[in-house]
């Protein structure tokens, strides 16, 4: 099931092991907040051997929009939340 919209954006929270894993070298465009990491994300697809991603972040000036897209081990997902604006959800701010 490939998850595709234009007005839903995806937050994946990742595991301690997950963060730890992916922090040496993305832990400048992870997210925490509360103790949570996570990515915004545009698109997810968690079928396949891995959990495919298409992250959507800004450079450090807020000048342009980034986005990437990240394969990553399912084990390092503990959680997938979506809402038309990722502010009503509570960790992220």
């Amino acid at each position: 099931m490939k998850e595709k919209s234009s007005s839903k954006r995806y937050a994946v929270v990742l595991s301690k092991a997950g963060a730890s894993e992916l922090g040496a070298f993305l832990s400048h465009l992870m997210k925490k907040s509360e103790g949570v990491s996570y990515f915004n994300c545009k698109t997810i697809d968690p079928n396949g051997p891995y959990f495919h991603m298409v992250v959507e972040d800004t450079t450090p000036d807020d000048a342009d929009r980034l986005d990437f897209a990240i394969h990553i081990p399912h084990s390092f997902v503990i959680a997938v939340t979506y809402a038309a604006d990722l502010k009503r959800i509570g960790f992220i701010k």
